[in-house]
């Protein structure tokens, strides 16, 4: 076996499956010199109505509420995950994407 570093993407989410499962990575997958990449997918924020009066009509995403559901995960992840990451030290990096969170546009963008 190569002792080559390896990139493990784990997709996390508040639930407590998703806790289990980096749990179940770390004890299981992860060998040193691994880099673990943790994905969590955001819904874009509400979109708002812009009517200029000359029948041009744009939706437009609520940029106060995406920005709050961002920082949001971002503090979640850190306080869930990369702690535990950093405890074991571990070399990680945090990915928030914001796309929709149906199951076939999830499977979609972790494939990109």
């Amino acid at each position: 076996m190569s002792n080559t570093a390896r990139s493990l993407l784990v997709p996390v989410d508040e639930s407590k499956a998703s806790r289990y499962v980096f749990k179940w990575v770390l004890d299981n997958i992860l060998r040193d010199g691994d880099k673990v990449h943790l994905l969590h997918v955001v819904k874009p924020g509400r979109y708002v109505l812009l009517s200029s009066g000359l029948m041009v009509d744009e939706f437009v995403e609520d940029e106060t509420v995406s920005n709050e559901n961002l920082e949001h995960s971002k503090q979640y992840l850190t306080e869930e995950f990369a702690t535990q990451l950093e405890e074991l030290k571990v070399p990680y990096q945090i990915e928030i994407v914001k796309f929709a969170t149906d199951t076939d546009s999830i499977g979609s963008i972790i494939c990109k």
